[in-house]
């Protein structure tokens, strides 16, 4: 009688080992391809990397949008060494950011100072393949090309703000926190310690990842404990926790620190918020490559939803762990949500959840796509929504740029008899900022006279700029400012996700005078 063959037990602190059910679900390490496919993998990477940079690339040359320019301002008023950005209690300090400008140094070309966010969005395309390489080589792939060409993904990847660094080191810290457990090697954790601090200085939102990364080691023991039987229970459990949750709970400390010690109250900037369920809405639309708004993103959410909805319930069945990694990345804001019951929050506060999911819904894709029937159609249906959205998104941010500032003073310049520029608006703080700084690039002989509320001169400012948050297509005609009727001479349109829409408007008959 041939003697049963014992199979090998993993030992508590290393993942299972792979197996054909783990592979399918993403848990196994990925098998040697023939040169073929490997060639032609390679070959479709390099293509997906280069379009991403290039449209990347295409979107730095064009002025310095509203945080953008602040970042520039805040510098040349309160950082006299680079240690001191420390100290910059300002929501709109991004410390690598502000950091990197800092070097840059002031009136330099614009392009200058996004170039490092460009950096940072090519390293997240081959990240996204990195992290769902494991998956399978067509997840890999399909991860990013959606990382390249996702709309957020460009506008964040190519300005001056932390967040496509954000985007980065949440990716790299994830890659790396894979690897350790895998692996478990000093340089898989010292990589991913690294990157969550360099997470943690992009933007403080790196939370959200710490938060699920955490989970991720969590559940790990808890997985053998389950495999292993109560006996093993406490002993295993304590085990694997020491071995993990260091590693996980160290950008949570860090966040901590920065948060009580450095920035023990943030000023906040004076641009509108979206309410809670608003900014989770328009982030999935986004995501789906809807626009920020109307009722046009029904269709688009709800595809994203069905493959999000797919994807959990997939990992649910053959890879949990993964799974509460992933739900805890929706959990997390949606417990902040009902816990601080904000009224309003920040859109680009969903960018944590809004990286994964969109990588999530890349898996659920390609899974549904090779099922073929309703499936294969409801994936196309995403990815043609997804395409010509980000399509017309992008096309608006190419054309058009960010903000049209430039533009706009340079016709006010032009048509403005004698030296003064004599501009008066509807919000002193925000256009203020702006026409400050782009005050320095004027022609020569020209100067800019901007006339706040409380000072309203005489004779009146010929220009009158105004704004609005929302997308508003058609301005009216003319505005009464005090009696002094101004007609429209500008639409100047954003591309969805940056600044606001202003209009400039000329003063076409002044208010009668009183005697």
């Amino acid at each position: 009688m041939a003697r049963r063959r014992a199979r090998k037990r993993p030992k508590p602190h290393e993942e299972p080992e792979p197996t054909a059910e783990s592979s399918e679900a993403g848990v196994a390490e990925p098998q040697p391809a023939n040169k073929s496919r490997g060639s032609t993998a390679f070959w479709l990477l390099g293509l997906i990397v280069i379009a991403g940079v290039g449209l990347r690339l295409a979107s730095i040359f064009g002025e310095l949008w509203f945080d953008e320019l602040w970042t520039v301002q805040l510098i040349e008023e309160k950082l006299a060494y680079v240690w001191d950005v420390f100290w910059v209690n300002h929501d709109n300090n991004h410390i690598l950011n502000t950091v990197y400008v800092f070097f840059v140094g002031s009136d330099q070309p614009f392009w200058s100072y996004r170039i490092h966010s460009v950096l940072a969005g090519l390293a997240s395309i081959l990240l996204a393949y990195q992290l769902l390489r494991p998956v399978g080589q067509s997840e890999g792939l399909v991860g990013a090309a959606l990382m390249a060409v996702s709309y957020p993904m460009v506008l964040y990847g190519s300005e001056s703000r932390g967040y496509g660094l954000f985007v980065m080191f949440s990716l790299a810290s994830v890659l790396g926190l894979e690897r350790f457990l895998r692996h478990r090697t000093w340089r898989w954790a010292i990589f991913c310690a690294v990157c969550s601090l360099m997470g943690v200085f992009a933007h403080l939102t790196f939370f959200f990842v710490a938060g699920a990364m955490f989970v991720r080691c969590l559940a790990g023991p808890l997985a053998w404990v389950r495999r292993t039987g109560p006996a093993n229970g406490p002993p295993e459990t304590w085990r694997g926790l020491l071995t993990a949750l260091p590693l996980a709970g160290w950008p949570l400390a860090v966040i901590a620190g920065v948060r009580i010690f450095v920035f023990p109250s943030f000023i906040l900037g004076g641009s509108d918020k979206h309410r809670s369920y608003a900014a989770a809405w328009d982030a999935l639309s986004v995501m789906s490559g809807g626009s920020d708004s109307g009722w046009l993103t029904v269709v688009p959410v709800l595809s994203s939803i069905l493959l999000i909805g797919y994807g959990l319930w997939r990992l649910a069945q053959q890879d949990r762990i993964r799974m509460l990694f992933f739900a805890s990345l929706i959990g997390q804001p949606l417990a902040l949500f009902l816990w601080r019951n904000p009224k309003s929050v920040y859109l680009r506060t969903m960018l944590a959840p809004y990286t994964f999911l969109l990588l999530l819904c890349g898996i659920s894709a390609v899974a549904l796509w090779r099922r073929g029937g309703w499936q294969r159609a409801l994936v196309g249906l995403w990815l043609a929504l997804f395409c010509l959205g980000n399509a017309q998104s992008l096309g608006v941010l190419l054309t058009d740029g960010r903000a049209q500032y430039a533009p706009a003073l340079e016709m006010m310049a032009r048509e403005s008899p004698g030296a003064a520029i004599r501009i008066a608006s509807d919000n002193d703080f925000r256009h203020g900022h702006l026409l400050s700084f782009h005050n320095r690039y004027l022609p020569e002989g020209k100067q800019l006279s901007y006339f706040s509320a409380d000072r309203w001169p005489q004779p009146s400012p010929q220009w009158y700029l105004t704004h609005s948050i929302a997308r508003l297509r058609v301005p009216p005609d003319s505005v009464t400012v005090l009696g002094n009727l101004y007609r429209l001479r500008m639409n100047c349109q954003p591309p969805p996700l940056s600044g606001w829409t202003h209009f400039v408007y000329e003063l076409e008959r002044p208010a009668p005078r009183r005697e």
